[in-house]
């Protein structure tokens, strides 16, 4: 049986799993919990199937269920109505048009009818855009990490090593809500150039007049 992860996978879940497993390691041996000799010991196969494995799941269940906790604190978030809004001002041409009116994410659909290529690239950004979002959390973690080692031990080189982590928490956090809009911004951007879209996304003539008025 073959198993393949496609990029999508890879980049909004396994690679931040793979931070979230590496601090969970960490945890494991600094308290005891997994012994060091045990880890040198696998088999290298084993390791690493069961590495990918444990980042794809972890970045599934941690990495989506952590970035859904950052982002209902709104920072630097841009909602679909402002990046719409956006591509009104950027393109007046086209701003009456049905289709701007649109969820992206049904133009998103469309556009892989059309354009898979076109909307492999949109792709390629949500997955960049997810990445980073779920790293934040990750690397807040790792700084809590530091930190408290640096109290444990009264040393300074976890402390160096925390704010870092803090700082990329907040530059992935940050970079990762501009790829969630360029992506928005872009599938909306395809969906100028598809044939009879705004054709599938007007309202007929029948549901502008309303459904009857009954006694």
């Amino acid at each position: 049986m073959n198993v393949s992860l496609s990029i999508y996978d890879v980049f909004a879940s396994a690679i931040p799993g793979s931070l979230y497993l590496v601090a969970s390691v960490y945890l494991g041996v600094r308290f005891g919990w997994i012994g060091v000799a045990d880890l040198a010991g696998l088999d290298t196969t084993v390791a690493v199937a069961g590495a990918v494995v444990a980042s794809y799941l972890l970045g599934q269940v941690l990495g989506s269920s952590l970035r859904w906790v950052v982002e209902r604190g709104d920072l630097w978030a841009i909602s679909p109505i402002e990046v719409r809004e956006t591509f009104r001002r950027r393109n007046p041409s086209v701003a009456a048009r049905p289709f701007v009116d649109a969820n992206p994410f049904t133009l998103l659909a469309g556009l892989r009818q059309v354009s898979p290529e076109a909307a492999s690239e949109v792709d390629r950004a949500r997955a960049g855009g997810i990445m980073l979002r779920s790293t934040s959390p990750a690397f807040l973690i790792g700084a809590v990490i530091s930190f408290v080692e640096a109290i444990a031990a009264g040393r300074l080189a976890p402390v160096v090593v925390g704010v870092a982590l803090l700082v990329l928490a907040a530059l992935s956090l940050y970079e990762g809500q501009k790829r969630a809009m360029w992506a928005q911004m872009h599938t909306y951007e395809c969906a100028v150039w598809m044939p009879e879209v705004d054709r599938y996304l007007s309202p007929s003539a029948e549901d502008q007049a309303g459904d009857p008025v009954g006694d």
